[in-house]
């Protein structure tokens, strides 16, 4: 069925069920219902990929998805052999730095999952910067188990390749803090919240939130002096944010 042409002249066919398609630019369409109809109706619709909003859903599916291949990949760096290597508590004392480093790293990835899942909780769309900004935060998630083994292999022998491991683990830990601070800041400001906030109630949340962004660095600068005082301080860490229980934001009266 042809309809009236809409503004520059697009023709749109119904396909049912309200949901119409832009024939010449191949967009799917939809019926704007607030404020009712006016004017031709065929052409009060919201182009569904013209606007840069879009359901959260998907943001989070594919979130999750790369977290849960991060988190398994940091298991590709324990391996034990069973000839000529010594026997088994050899190894395993021998590899305890790989131990340590993937029960660290496994929970630093749990906390920004579980983190993550608070986060969109609160948020009731998501828009275009919003997406690129939590692609950014994923970047620095997936080079979490590269770090977490180059650390390992390297805390044994010290030096300055150790400092070196170091300082990539750091770039990863102090990226996500960094990441997660300014995807709090876009959705407090921009009126991405299911229930927005007062200003100074949501810059107090991205204050308390952002506390990352200095004590990961102050954990790297401790692994500086100490290569293995890195995985301690990120374990405190870790364990910290495990059990701190404070809600991003406060619950609606």
């Amino acid at each position: 069925m042809k309809t009236p042409p809409c503004d520059g002249g697009r023709i749109t066919r119904a396909l049912g069920c309200g949901t119409f398609i832009d024939i010449a630019a191949g967009l799917h369409l939809r019926p704007r219902l607030a404020g009712g109809w006016a004017g031709n109706p065929w052409c009060a619709v919201d182009l569904i990929g013209q606007d840069d909003e879009m359901d959260k859903s998907r943001a989070e599916a594919f979130s999750d998805g790369v977290l849960a291949v991060a988190i398994t990949l940091l298991a590709l760096d324990l391996h034990v052999e069973a000839t000529g290597r010594g026997t088994l508590v050899h190894q395993l004392s021998q590899s305890w730095p790989s131990f340590v480093a993937y029960v660290v790293s496994f929970f630093v990835i749990g906390v920004i999952w579980v983190n993550h899942h608070a986060m969109f909780a609160l948020i009731d769309r998501v828009d275009r910067i919003l997406l690129f900004q939590n692609l950014v935060l994923l970047m620095f998630v997936v080079t979490v188990p590269f770090t977490t083994s180059t650390l390992a292999d390297f805390i044994p022998a010290g030096g300055s390749n150790a400092r070196w491991a170091v300082l990539l683990y750091g770039i990863s830990n102090i990226g996500m803090a960094l990441g997660f601070t300014v995807m709090l800041s876009r959705i407090i400001h921009h009126g991405l919240l299911v229930n927005p906030v007062p200003l100074d109630v949501g810059n107090r949340a991205i204050r308390r939130f952002g506390l990352g962004t200095i004590a990961y660095p102050v954990a790297t600068t401790l692994g500086l002096l100490w290569p293995p005082l890195m995985l301690l301080a990120i374990g405190v860490l870790a364990i910290y944010y495990m059990a701190e229980q404070t809600q991003i934001l406060p619950r609606p009266a």
